[in-house]
């Protein structure tokens, strides 16, 4: 059955790139544990979902691509950048950033997709979520996915982001291990766990 749309609008499709570089100054999640947290990031946009690999560290380096296909026009325009603490039993949401996907560069059709078009360059995103006393509220959890503002910092994520048109036969979702680039230092951060946004 085809979707019920006006004449003049055709569906394409499109690919949204989030390549995963690295955290720092994720809080401690654990209370047991040399490092206090077994992060990942999940990347959400338009009812498609990939995560990274799990590494046990506030500082985790994934250098992992996740690439996710997008029918255009979409719904939304939200991406959701969430950082996760894996438990024995499910995970802990650390903390979430957004980005808009119209502000994305979109690239040209290639075959080299593990490569950003020119002018998509790394930059750092600020995770935001409650403070760590609300975190089991729903108020808290609802910060802590992005739903709501989020009132405390819980660390940066280093990504790079971008688009481009479909290949046919292009996967739904698609993860890819890619080698660490040498990026230009970056201050580092002086972690507070009790910096409040407002």
């Amino acid at each position: 059955m085809k979707p019920l749309l006006p004449p003049l609008i055709k569906i394409q499709t499109e690919s949204l790139y989030i390549k995963v570089h690295r955290a720092e100054g994720l809080p401690r999640m654990d209370l047991i544990g040399k490092h206090g947290i077994d992060a990942f990031v999940s990347v959400e946009y338009s009812g498609n979902k990939a995560d990274t690999r799990i590494i046990q560290s506030r500082h985790p380096v994934w250098s992992q691509l996740i690439s996710l296909s997008v029918n255009v026009p979409t719904m939304t325009n939200k991406i959701f950048l969430t950082v996760c603490d894996k438990d024995p039993i499910g995970f802990e949401v650390v903390g979430t950033a957004t980005l808009q996907y119209s502000d994305l560069i979109i690239g040209k059709k290639t075959k080299q997709i593990k490569v950003p078009p020119v002018g998509a360059n790394p930059f750092w995103v600020n995770l935001y979520g409650s403070d760590r006393s609300q975190d089991d509220s729903n108020f808290g959890k609802k910060m802590n996915r992005g739903f709501i503002e989020g009132t405390h910092f819980r660390g940066r994520l280093l990504i790079t982001a971008w688009k481009r048109p479909n290949h046919v036969g292009d996967k739904l979702v698609q993860i890819f291990d890619v080698d660490l680039e040498d990026h230009r230092p970056q201050p580092a951060l002086k972690t507070n766990e009790n910096f409040v946004r407002f």
